[in-house]
């Protein structure tokens, strides 16, 4: 797992946002959600299992998409708000 955070926080290096004031917390395993944004602690949420048994990693480039889209989450709210 921490080389997969690893690698997601050097990919979110690589980006030109604005505000990256964001963190980052990887969790096993949720039935309804791949992440999710959590606005009053600004941090991102990323499921890596596509299973309870944690036998079926999530793809990186699916991994990748959820952080970007709850990332925009966190753009959006903190611009707005």
């Amino acid at each position: 797992m921490r080389e997969l955070y690893k690698r997601l926080m050097q990919d979110f290096n690589t980006l030109d946002a604005e505000n990256k004031d964001v963190e980052l917390i990887l969790r096993p395993y949720s039935k309804t959600m791949y992440g999710y944004y959590d606005p009053r602690k600004r941090r991102i949420v990323l499921y890596i299992y596509l299973d309870c048994g944690k036998s079926h990693l999530i793809p990186y480039p699916k991994l990748w998409d959820t952080f970007l889209h709850e990332l925009a989450h966190h753009l959006q709210y903190t611009t707005t708000n």
